[in-house]
């Protein structure tokens, strides 16, 4: 199955995912002044959008190679510091072009699409002064499996509430519920699960674990980012 993938990426980001890619199958151009990665390796050619496990799969290792290319670009450094999915085409028999259906168990998986590159100054800047920040991120330095999920989803609901979660858009009350349920719950994270007692049903939404990990981090960068205190021009202009 032939897929594009379009970039969030700004135009001069292309040549450096052009390197990054250089080894793989995947052709980097550029349409509609967007960087849109090509392939059709990464899906296999009985793909079939109608199915919802198969388009989740899909999904998934679309998921997979971002997740990839980013953890490369941290760990070398360099020019390119990340790639954010913007949507997914794919061929159909025919060679027209689709769009690439989403299903419900994704609300979690999508990389957070972002308009900038990353600088972690400003975080770093607000945690120096602020306790809650500190502890977040202290967490988020460890190991994010289920129970440090929870801690730091604590953190930040023990700052601003829940409630200030999903009004400011960091994350809907669907992903929380799905977060929370599937955290506590022995029937759905087995041995990870916070709770070691026996669980009662399985509940209706859930997320697995890299779901979970992107939504906590979306939420953090998004509380975190609520904390750091507008530059004024005139400031900026006195450096």
């Amino acid at each position: 199955m032939k897929l594009s993938i379009y970039l969030q990426n700004p135009l001069p980001d292309a040549d450096a995912v052009t390197q990054a890619l250089r080894h793989t199958d995947i052709c980097v151009a550029v349409d509609n002044e967007r960087i849109v990665l090509t392939t059709e390796s990464l899906v296999p050619a009985t793909f079939a959008p109608g199915d919802a496990e198969l388009s989740y799969a899909a999904w998934q290792r679309i998921n997979e190679l971002i997740a990839i290319v980013n953890g490369s670009a941290q760990i070398e450094g360099g020019a390119l510091h990340g790639i954010a999915l913007a949507n997914v085409a794919y061929e159909d028999g025919e060679g027209k072009q689709q769009h690439l259906p989403g299903v419900v168990r994704m609300r979690g998986v999508l990389p957070a699409l972002r308009s900038t590159p990353p600088d972690p100054s400003e975080f770093i800047s607000v945690a120096l002064r602020d306790r809650a920040a500190a502890k977040a991120l202290r967490l988020v330095s460890r190991e994010l499996d289920w129970c440090n999920l929870y801690r730091i989803f604590e953190v930040v609901t023990g700052d601003v509430g829940e409630s200030e979660i999903v009004a400011s858009g960091w994350a809907s009350e669907t992903e929380i519920d799905a977060f929370t349920a599937s955290a506590n719950n022995e029937s759905v994270t087995g041995d990870d699960s916070r709770h070691g007692r026996p669980s009662n049903g399985t509940p209706r939404n859930t997320v697995e674990l890299p779901d979970a990990q992107h939504v906590i981090k979306r939420i953090v960068r998004g509380w975190l980012s609520s904390k750091v205190t507008p530059r004024s021009p005139s400031v900026a202009q006195s450096g």
